[in-house]
C-alpha cells in the first residue's frame, strides 16, 4: 500500500477500533458468503448437459443460461455499488442473497429454457450485490489488515469452486437436477444470515450527493482505471467461453462426467494457491500493484482457451489448474489495485465499473465469437484473436 493511499485512509477512519475482533467476525462472514456465490456459479456447468436433454434446445441456448447469470452479475456492478454506498453491506449481502436463492428455487418450476435465462437474470444481480458488498467492507474494518482480510475472503471462491462441482454432482445423482437446485437454493439463503452479521460502521453516503461524487465519475479521468476497464472487457470473453463450455468440451473429448468433474475442481485447488501467492505478494511494502496486477491478467488468461488443444485427461488437468492459479492471483491483487487509483471510499462503484465492462465484454466477444465459429466448441479459438490486443493495452 503507498504512503497516498494510507494518509488518504486515516482521514477517514472512524473513531471506532479498525482491526478489531469484530473485524474478523465480518472477514469470516464474507469469506463464507462470496464462497457460496463465486463458488457456486462456475460450477453450474454440471447442469449443462442436463438442461440441454430435458428442454430439447441447443447447446447455445443452454450457454446462454451461464451467460445469463455472468452478464447480470457483473453488469449490475455500478448498480451494485450504487446500493452499497446508499444502504451499506448489510442490506446489499441480505437481499442478494434472497434473490439468488429465490432465482435457484424457481428453476425447479420451468419447463423451457427461456425460462431458466431470466431468472439467470434475478441470480446474477443478486450474486452481483453479494460480491461487491463482501469485498467492499473490508475497510470499513481493517486498516493494517486490509490487504490480508480482503485476500482471505477472495479465497472463498476457489475453495467454493474445489468443493461445489462434487457437492453438485452428488445431489443430482441422488435427487436429480431439479431436487439438486432446491438445496442449492437453501445454501444461498444462508447469505442472508451470514449477511446480518455485516453491521454498518460508516455513514451511507448522502442520496444528496452529487451525482459527479455520488457515482464517482472522476475514476475515468485516471489513465490506469481506463486500461484496466480495457482489459477486463477483453479479458471476459475468455472467463465466460471457459466456464461455460470446459465441463461439456472434456466430455465430448472422451472423459466421463465424474472425470470432467474432478478435473475442473483442479482450477478449485490451484486458485487457492494462487490466492495464498497474491496475499503474501500485496503485502509487500515495496510492490508496484500496478505491474503486479498487468502480470496478474498474462497468468490467468492464457491457459484459459488452450483446453482446445487438450485431448485427455492429463493435458485438462494441466489447464485446469494453471488456470486455476492465474485466477486465483488476479481477485486478491484487484481491490488493492482499485484503492490505489481511486481510494477506500470509491471502492464500491470502482468495483461495480468494473464488473460491468467485464460483463459487457463478456457477451460481445460470445456473440462475435459465436457468428464467426460454426460449432460451439470452437469458441475456444476465439479468445486467440484477442489476446495480443489486450496485452498490448495491460503491458
Amino acid at each position: 500500500m503507498t504512503s497516498r493511499a494510507v494518509a488518504v485512509d486515516e482521514a477517514n477512519v472512524p473513531p471506532l477500533k479498525m482491526d478489531h475482533r469484530r473485524a474478523w467476525v465480518v472477514m469470516t462472514a464474507s469469506f463464507l458468503a462470496l464462497m457460496i456465490e463465486s463458488g457456486l456459479r462456475p460450477s453450474l456447468g454440471v447442469y449443462f448437459l442436463h438442461f440441454l436433454n430435458t428442454f430439447n434446445c441447443t447447446k447455445s441456448q443452454v450457454a446462454s443460461v451461464y451467460g445469463a447469470i455472468n452478464a447480470s452479475c457483473f453488469i449490475s456492478g455500478p448498480i451494485a455499488g450504487i446500493f452499497y454506498k446508499m444502504f451499506g453491506a448489510r442490506a446489499a449481502v441480505m437481499i442478494g442473497g434472497l434473490l439468488a436463492a429465490t432465482g435457484y428455487f424457481l428453476i425447479v418450476f420451468t419447463s423451457t429454457i427461456y425460462q431458466v435465462i431470466v431468472l439467470g437474470i434475478a441470480i446474477g444481480v443478486g450474486s452481483g450485490l453479494i460480491r461487491t458488498a463482501t469485498v467492499s467492507v473490508q475497510p470499513e474494518y481493517f486498516l493494517k489488515y486490509r490487504n490480508l482480510a480482503m485476500g482471505v475472503v477472495f479465497i472463498g471462491p476457489g475453495l467454493g469452486i474445489f468443493i461445489f462441482p462434487h457437492v453438485i454432482g452428488y445431489l443430482v445423482e441422488h435427487f436429480a437436477w431439479r431436487g439438486s437446485l432446491v438445496f442449492v437454493s437453501a445454501l444461498v439463503l444462508q447469505c442472508v444470515v451470514l449477511g446480518a452479521l455485516l453491521k454498518p460502521r460508516r455513514h451511507r453516503q448522502s442520496h444528496h450527493a452529487g451525482l459527479k461524487d455520488f457515482m464517482a465519475l472522476t475514476l475515468w479521468k485516471n489513465p490506469l482505471f481506463v486500461l484496466q476497464g480495457m482489459g477486463m472487457f477483453l479479458a471476459a470473453g475468455c472467463c465466460f467461453i471457459y466456464f461455460a463450455f470446459d465441463i461439456t468440451l472434456m466430455q465430448h473429448r472422451g472423459l466421463s462426467e465424474e472425470e470432467a468433474l474432478f478435473t475442473f475442481s483442479m482450477h478449485g485447488i490451484f486458485s487457492l494457491l494462487g490466492r495464498f501467492v497474491a496475499i503474501a505478494v500485496v503485502q509487500w511494502e515495496d510492490m508496484n500493484i500496478t505491474i503486479f496486477m498487468a502480470l496478474c491478467y498474462l497468468t490467468a488468461q492464457i491457459p484459459m482457451f488452450s483446453g482446445v488443444f487438450c485431448y485427455n485427461r492429463i493435458m485438462f488437468t494441466i489447464q485446469n489448474s494453471l488456470t486455476g492459479f492465474g485466477n486465483g492471483l488476479f481477485p486478491v491483487a484487484l481491490a488493492p489495485f482499485l484503492i490505489y487509483i481511486g481510494g477506500v471510499e470509491n471502492l464500491p462503484v470502482a468495483l461495480g465499473y468494473s464488473n460491468f465492462l467485464n460483463g459487457i465484454g463478456g457477451l460481445a466477444i460470445l456473440e462475435v465469437g459465436g457468428k464467426r465459429t460454426p460449432y460451439e466448441y470452437d469458441m475456444f479459438h476465439f479468445p486467440d484473436r484477442v489476446i495480443i490486443t489486450r496485452y498490448t493495452h495491460m503491458c
